[in-house]
This record gives C-alpha cells, structure tokens and sequence, in this order.
C-alpha cells in the first residue's frame, strides 16, 4: 500500500453537525446538544489526523436555517439565514476549505463567548432561558 498522503491527496471530506448548539453540550435539548458536542470533538480529532496528506474537514455549524423545518419548530429564532444565503455561505467557506463555517456570525460569537464564561454563570443563563421557553 502507499503512503497515507498518495492515497487522499485531492480528496476533501466535508462534514456537517446539525446545529451551531454543538458549541456546548447544554445549549440545545437534552442529548441533541451532547451529540453535537461529541460530534465537534470528534471533527477536530480527524482535522488533525488528516492534517498534511491532502484531506481537509469542514465542520458546518448553522444556526437558525429559514425552512419548512424551522417554521415547525416553537420558540424563538435569532439571527434566522434564508436557506439560500445559507448555501452560498456553505458553498464559500468549503471552496476556501475552512476547518469550521459558522454562521450566522452573531449566533457563533454568542456562544463561542458562552463557553468562557464560569459554569456557574453559564450555567444560570442557560437554565434561565430554558424555563422561559417552558410553556
């Protein structure tokens, strides 16, 4: 067999999470935002693995995607990205062959800037917003 590098060169693997609730394990529903969690780690584990035989990993993270999907869903819909704008943001980002596209971008820094704050903080916050959206 050949070397790692002459069997991927070229080849570009683009995975996706379902959402930009990944950024933490308690920001989505239950096992939803863990799974995405885990999921983040795992893209990282493999961008780094891949690093330098020609593979690249994009990790998708989109927040609130206007859809027949999104109208279903209740509560509230910050920052909510037309589907199309959302491809042509996929589409680019991919093209560049960036490690993580998130977007839209106010919803990243939210939660990227969540992550750095105490858990006990962080953790008010989230369980705040959560019993708001209880009906």
């Amino acid at each position: 067999m050949g070397s790692a590098q002459g069997r991927y060169a070229g080849v570009r693997i683009r995975l996706s999470q379902v959402s930009i609730g990944g950024e933490s394990g308690g920001s989505c529903a239950g096992c939803v935002g863990r799974a995405q969690s885990s999921m983040r780690g795992a893209l990282e584990s493999l961008r780094a693995d891949l690093h330098g035989v020609g593979v690249s990993v994009t990790d998708v993270r989109p927040g609130f995607v206007n859809t027949p999907m999104s109208d279903a869903a209740s509560g509230p819909h910050p920052f909510l990205v037309e589907a199309d704008r959302a491809a042509e943001i996929i589409v680019r980002g991919v093209g560049r062959r960036r490690a993580v596209i998130a977007f839209p971008w106010q919803l990243a820094a939210i939660t990227r800037c969540g992550m750095l704050l105490p858990a006990s903080v962080y953790d008010r916050i989230v369980n705040a917003a959560r019993k708001e959206q209880k009906p």
